[in-house]
C-alpha cells in the first residue's frame, strides 16, 4: 500500500476521517492524499475518479451511520463507493459524544 485517500467536505466529522487516515498513512508508511470534490450530485464518481486516476490503494473517509428512513432517504458516499470500486474503503463512524461510553477507543 502505498497511497491513501482522504475525501474531506470539511464537516467535523471529514476532520475526524483525517485524523484516522492520517494515523493510518504514518502507521503504514503511505502518502496522504487529501481531497474535495466538488460535484454536489456525484461526489462518489468523482471520489472513485480520483482514486483511479491517482492509483489510490485505500480510501478513508467518515460516514453519518444513517440507519433507516433517513438512510434510504440521503444514501450514503461511502456505500456507494464501497459497493462500486474494487479497493478498499476504511468507512469511519463518528457517534454523539453521549454514546461513546461503550466505545473501545473513545478518542480518534
Amino acid at each position: 500500500m502505498k497511497k491513501t485517500l482522504v475525501p474531506v467536505d470539511f464537516s467535523k466529522y471529514s476532520y475526524q476521517a483525517v485524523k484516522v487516515g492520517s494515523q493510518t498513512a504514518k502507521n503504514t508508511n503511505t502518502k496522504l492524499y487529501i481531497t474535495h470534490i466538488f460535484n454536489d450530485d456525484h461526489i462518489d464518481g468523482g471520489i472513485i475518479e480520483f482514486s483511479r486516476l491517482n492509483n489510490m490503494d485505500l480510501i478513508t473517509m467518515n460516514t453519518h451511520g444513517r440507519t433507516g428512513l433517513a438512510r434510504i432517504l440521503n444514501g450514503s458516499i461511502a456505500e456507494g463507493i464501497t459497493n462500486h470500486f474494487p479497493l478498499p474503503v476504511m468507512s469511519i463512524i463518528i457517534a454523539d459524544s453521549k454514546k461513546l461510553d461503550n466505545i473501545i477507543f473513545p478518542e480518534v
